[in-house]
């Protein structure tokens, strides 16, 4: 079952995200991933959403990875459209299969 959560982890690999595959998940935080023009992160847009002031596009990057990415609201997104994306990498967080976080990766 895919859960949709604040902090997502997950594997990522030149051109899209896969799981269970390398002994680091990586984790960020819906403010912390942008849509751009160009990135090695591509995925289809699912659905967006707004929640008080803040606007979300649910982001889905493999069959079995989506992510929650924080948007301004001027951005206008719809269902099926491609997005490139970029993880600010002064905000990633690294942890271990069992979710302690690893320092100095």
């Amino acid at each position: 079952m895919k859960r949709l959560i604040s902090i997502i982890a997950c594997i990522l690999f030149l051109g899209g995200c896969q799981r269970h595959q390398a002994d680091i998940l990586l984790g960020f935080r819906p403010s912390s991933i942008s849509v751009t023009q160009e990135s090695q992160i591509k995925g289809e847009v699912i659905f967006t959403e707004t929640i008080g002031e803040d606007s979300y596009a649910h982001i889905k990057l493999s069959k079995a990875i989506e992510v929650n990415v924080k948007i301004q609201e001027t951005l206008k997104l719809r269902p099926g459209d491609l997005v490139c994306l970029t993880i600010d990498p002064t905000r990633m967080y690294f942890f271990d299969y069992s979710g302690i976080r690893v320092s100095g990766v």
